[in-house]
């Protein structure tokens, strides 16, 4: 198994947590999502994440599937990532997941001026010809536009 694609994948949950730097931390970092103590062992994670519900090497190498806390805690305000709380899931429904305390309501604003809630910025950008990386800097700087579109965040946090 190509071990450096775990190695990225422990690193980025880590840094999301607790580096301040990092470019995901304000969505994770100081919402009350942290790593179980043991995962702060990569060979620990190593050991534990190939043995979670829905592993597939074959998948995870070709980045089908990816890691997720959210399934197993949902209703849950203090998420962790650990053996117990987390499993495998597609991408499409990894990113499709919508009951997340750090998801944030947003208002999409359209070039012909309609206005769209939304919560799932994800499945937004699919069904409308849109990146979702690109949806975020323009909710990180209001004066950018994504083909045409304005998007500001309309409410604090949903619980």
């Amino acid at each position: 198994m190509k071990i450096e694609k775990l190695i990225t994948n422990w690193e980025n949950i880590l840094n999301r947590c607790y580096n301040k730097e990092y470019k995901y931390y304000s969505v994770y970092g100081g919402k009350n999502i942290t790593v179980n103590r043991k995962w702060h062992s990569f060979w620990n994670f190593y050991n534990d994440v190939q043995l979670l519900p829905n592993w597939d090497k074959q998948k995870f190498l070709k980045g089908i599937i990816e890691l997720d806390k959210d399934f197993k805690q949902q209703n849950i305000k203090n998420k962790i990532y650990s053996n117990n709380t987390c499993m495998w899931l597609s991408k499409h429904d990894n990113r499709g997941f919508t009951i997340n305390v750090y998801k944030k309501l947003i208002l999409g604003i359209s070039p012909d001026g309609k206005n769209y809630k939304f919560q799932n910025m994800e499945r937004f950008a699919q069904e409308n010809n849109l990146t979702s990386p690109n949806i975020y800097q323009c909710l990180q700087d209001s004066d950018l536009r994504h083909k045409g579109w304005r998007f500001v965040y309309i409410q604090k946090e949903i619980l």
